[in-house]
């Protein structure tokens, strides 16, 4: 659960699909600081439709390919086999809301946000558009202080 300097809470829930977890299909709750609440987001919409949940690769094969994909994190290494854990793969459709959040405070221009998340200009205005409605702000500059992200 994270708490916003106002009171607000939002509350991360996981999703399971046939006993596994789904990564990218955790639901998120918010709650103004009376308790009510003021909106959600979920990661993956829609029924996750899979005919089976075999495996495509071995574990050995995806402890490698977790650290091909690390490449860039000093110090990578390949987990233990036994480390390894099946899951449903949905992240292609995770909320960048959190991440636009977190450029807030470091990147001036929403151009300049849509470059570093991989999205358009107006896929990053929408976004700061259902924040400013969700946390009751006029701009930018008011969510920044509302959510304690000014340096």
């Amino acid at each position: 659960m994270q708490i916003d300097r106002d009171g607000a809470r939002h509350v991360r829930y996981d999703r399971s699909h046939r006993g596994l977890p789904v990564v990218g299909g955790d639901l998120v709750v918010h709650r103004a600081a009376d308790g009510r609440i003021t909106g959600s987001d979920l990661a993956h919409r829609g029924k996750l439709v899979l005919p089976r949940v075999t495996p495509k690769l071995t574990r050995a094969e995806a402890a490698r390919t977790a650290v091909g994909s690390a490449r860039s994190v000093r110090g990578a290494t390949a987990p233990a086999e036994s480390d390894v854990e099946l899951v449903v793969y949905a992240a292609d459709a995770a909320p960048v809301q959190p991440h636009i959040l977190g450029l807030l405070r470091e990147v001036a221009t929403n151009r300049e946000i849509a470059a570093a998340l991989h999205l358009s200009v107006k896929a990053v205005e929408a976004n700061l558009t259902r924040l400013y409605r969700r946390h009751q702000v006029r701009g930018r500059a008011e969510l920044v202080r509302t959510l304690g992200l000014a340096r």
